[in-house]
C-alpha cells in the first residue's frame, strides 16, 4: 500500500471504501447504468483524494481536466430545458 499510495496516512479501511465506491461507479458507467441518483460530487472528491495519495500532480491534473463539477452544477438547467444537451 505504501508504494502504491505514498501520500496516504489514514486507515486502510477508509482507503478501501473510497476505492470501492469508485469501482462501483466505474462499473455502472461502463455498463451504461444510471448514475444520476449518486452524489457525484462525493465521487469526484474521492477521485481527487485518491489521486493526491498517489501524486500531487495527478490530483491537480484530475481537478483541472474534470468537467464533472460544471456538469453537476448545470444539471437542473438541463433537466428543466433551460440548457441544451450536448452529445
Amino acid at each position: 500500500m505504501k508504494n502504491a499510495f505514498p501520500n496516504f496516512t489514514g486507515r486502510r479501511g477508509d482507503l478501501h471504501e473510497r476505492m470501492e465506491r469508485l469501482r462501483l461507479l466505474r462499473n455502472r458507467a461502463a455498463h451504461h447504468e444510471p448514475v444520476h441518483a449518486r452524489d457525484l460530487m462525493v465521487d469526484h472528491r474521492y477521485m481527487c483524494e485518491l489521486g493526491l495519495y498517489v501524486d500531487a500532480d495527478l490530483a491537480t491534473w484530475i481537478s483541472s481536466t474534470s468537467r464533472l463539477p460544471d456538469v453537476v452544477a448545470a444539471r437542473d438547467d438541463t433537466i428543466d430545458g433551460r440548457r441544451p444537451t450536448r452529445f
